[in-house]
């Protein structure tokens, strides 16, 4: 069967959530990664993050990766917050750039012209660039964002609303841009709660490979530092 393609736009290295992504991604043999962009960056840190992990793991799997953007539409510039655990997530810190430029637009427009569909599992800053770009490009057959709240969580997970909807929160003018003007499949944060690592998994996990025991290393230490993952 004809493998299904995907752009992954990513803010990997924030929690262990993206990575868990990536590792799904990169070892699912239905899948072809066209192409991976980054937001909320740092001089390029985390497509950094992105081509260390396909050059250590990615067993022949040969990706662009191009940073993106390293700003909000909502005036948000300083996200040196999400970068305060990179030591003990990844185990050392990665240069940043000095001089810096995003191009994730033109990354998800040669992956789109390959027919892939994009999956945006971070702030959607560089969708909101794309679109205003190329409008008309990005439509619900080709753009599956995760985020948002339409419905409450079922009983007994936790009540997380849109305050803790991290990736429409953290940018919230791109979100906007993004709801009102692109006809997309969303999938909500009543649904991705139901998708979680356990103690269980990491320790089935520490019997892996290399990339398999990074994921439950970043898994731990998120519990460790975020309250409310626990």
């Amino acid at each position: 069967m004809e493998k299904v393609r995907i752009h992954l736009d990513t803010d990997l290295g924030a929690d262990v959530d993206d990575l868990c992504a990536l590792a799904w991604l990169m070892r699912n043999p239905k899948v072809e990664i066209t192409g991976i962009t980054t937001c909320l960056e740092q001089g390029g840190v985390r497509a950094a993050y992105a081509e260390d992990i396909l050059r250590q793991y990615g067993q022949g799997v040969r990706v662009p990766v191009v940073g993106g953007a390293d700003y909000t539409w909502s005036g948000e510039k300083d996200f040196s917050f999400t970068y305060a655990h990179e030591e003990r997530m990844f185990g050392h810190r990665y240069p940043r750039k000095a001089a810096y430029q995003s191009r994730a637009v033109s990354s998800i427009r040669e992956s789109l012209e390959q027919g892939a569909v994009v999956a945006a599992i971070g702030p959607l800053t560089n969708i909101a660039e794309f679109d205003r770009e190329y409008p008309g490009r990005l439509n619900r057959n080709n753009l599956f964002i995760m985020g948002g709240c339409l419905h409450p969580p079922e009983e007994g997970w936790p009540q997380w609303g849109p305050s803790s909807d991290w990736n429409l929160h953290m940018d919230k003018d791109a979100a906007q841009w993004v709801m009102n003007r692109i006809s997309l499949t969303m999938v909500e944060v009543a649904v991705t709660l139901k998708t979680y690592l356990t103690e269980r998994d990491c320790r089935q996990l520490d019997k892996g490979d290399g990339f398999c025991r990074l994921l439950a290393r970043q898994a731990r230490e998120w519990r460790t530092v975020s309250g409310f993952i626990e």
